[in-house]
């Protein structure tokens, strides 16, 4: 898993504002403890957690720039393999307006 989808699952984990546990993530998420870990750290250092020993939680100082921070990286990517695929139609247009 990339650093972004840990981020992005540690974020929606931790929204709830109460202390979670880091291994709490392994349980969840299948992640390992050094994508826990980089997680955390990014998070904290850019001030939207706090943490004590191995628990977590959203900081009570966030300001208007935390939330743009975690709105941005709560959002998904789309995977470079998907540019190159065009879906088919579910339906096909039968009947034309005039």
């Amino acid at each position: 898993m990339n650093i972004n989808t840990a981020i992005s699952e540690l974020l929606r984990t931790i929204l709830d504002k109460e202390w979670h546990a880091a291994y709490e993530m392994h349980n969840r998420f299948r992640l390992s403890a050094l994508e826990i870990y980089e997680a955390i750290a990014v998070l904290q250092q850019l001030g939207i957690v706090e943490r004590q020993g191995t628990n977590v939680r959203l900081s009570e100082r966030l300001e208007e720039r935390h939330l743009s921070i975690m709105n941005r990286l709560s959002k998904t990517y789309r995977p470079p393999q998907l540019e190159v695929y065009i879906p088919k139609p579910l339906t096909t247009r039968n009947n034309q307006v005039s």
